[in-house]
C-alpha cells in the first residue's frame, strides 16, 4: 500500500506526519475534494484523539514511552492496512461528503537516513 504525505501537525514537542493512501486521494479527487480536508486541527488531533490513546495510566499526560513522533494514516476499506492496524495506537473512521475513510494513529519510527 503506497502512502503519500499530505501534511504535518505540531504541538509543542509533538509531531505528527499525515499520510493518505492512493485510493483515498483518488476518491477525494474524483469529487473535487482537497486532501487538506483530512488534516485535522492540531488541538483536536492531540487533545481529543492521540493524547487520550497514549495516556495508559490516566494521569492526564501522554506516557513518555510512546515518544513524541507519530503518524496519522488515512485509508479505505479497499486498502490492506492489516500490518499497520496491528501497531496502531488508535483507529477510527470519518466521513467527508459521503466518503467513508478509516484512519489510524501510529508511533512514527525515526528516519534512519537523518541520523548519523
Amino acid at each position: 500500500m503506497k502512502l503519500s504525505k499530505i501534511g504535518d501537525l505540531n504541538f509543542k514537542k509533538y509531531k505528527t506526519e499525515v499520510f493518505a493512501t492512493q485510493d483515498v486521494i483518488r476518491r477525494l479527487e474524483k469529487d473535487n475534494i482537497s486532501t487538506a480536508n483530512l488534516i485535522p486541527a492540531a488541538w483536536f488531533w492531540y487533545d481529543s484523539e492521540l493524547f487520550p490513546a497514549i495516556d495508559e495510566n490516566c494521569d492526564g499526560k501522554p506516557d513518555e514511552r510512546f515518544g513524541k513522533d507519530f503518524k496519522l494514516v488515512y485509508f479505505t476499506s479497499k486498502d490492506d492496512a492489516t500490518d499497520m492496524e496491528k501497531e496502531s495506537l488508535l483507529r477510527s473512521t470519518t466521513t467527508i461528503k459521503g466518503i467513508k475513510i478509516n484512519y489510524i494513529g501510529l508511533k512514527n519510527a525515526p528516519d534512519k537516513s537523518k541520523t548519523g
